[in-house]
């Protein structure tokens, strides 16, 4: 892919991490943005794949069994405005451990936002900078569910910053399970942080709305 490599044409991407490179995994249109969160080490990627018996360099306990989540935004259209990471699809990677071998495999958080989007081909959800549009959604900017993800009543679940509506996953496939809602209560969103009591299993968390009831 060619990609344009004088300072003027990406003044801001070359200040703030040093230029633009090239990544096969990336979708093409981020080569049309100057903005340093689309680049280097926060290009997206839109692939989904899973690797089983990685090579490992050293030795792994065989008893270690267990797998480490990441969470973090992968947008898959360009954005409508200016793009910031809160903006961008969530996609969760695992890293599972058993038998002294590893495996990984990747899965995007399937959203309404980002199903709705899928289906038109383009992003439509504006971002958290804005113009707000709140026949999209109760906060008019996308719920991406890129911020956090957590273990919690045998489900991963993931988060989003600004108090969105919590997605449940399949931790062994990461396959969305759909959203999560508290056992007989009305639907509530959630802080990007949620804790869990790992004595009691209760989920400690806060959100706010800006109408009653809040």
């Amino acid at each position: 892919m060619s990609v344009p490599q004088t300072v003027n044409e990406y003044p801001s991407t070359e200040h703030c991490i040093g230029g633009v490179t090239a990544f096969d995994d990336a979708p093409g249109w981020i080569y049309t943005l100057d903005n340093p969160y689309l680049h280097g080490v926060y290009a997206p990627t839109v692939n989904e794949i899973e690797a089983d018996n990685l090579e490992v360099e050293g030795e792994l306990p065989p008893d270690l069994v267990g797998a480490y989540f990441r969470n973090g935004p992968n947008p898959v259209f360009a954005p409508n405005n200016r793009y910031h990471p809160f903006d961008g699809d969530g996609m969760v990677h695992g890293v599972y451990f058993r038998d002294a071998k590893v495996s990984y495999r990747n899965r995007y958080v399937q959203t309404a936002a980002k199903v709705q989007e899928l289906a038109d081909g383009r992003s439509v959800s504006p971002g958290v900078m804005g113009p707000f549009d709140y026949s999209v959604s109760p906060f008019g900017i996308k719920d991406t569910s890129n911020t956090d993800v957590l273990w919690h009543a045998g489900d991963l679940m993931t988060l989003w910053y600004n108090a969105g509506h919590p997605c449940r996953l399949d931790s062994h496939n990461l396959s969305t399970k759909g959203y999560f809602d508290l056992p007989g209560r009305q639907q509530r969103r959630m802080s990007a942080h949620a804790k869990v009591d790992w004595q009691t299993g209760e989920l400690l968390f806060f959100d706010y709305g800006d109408e009653p009831p809040f």
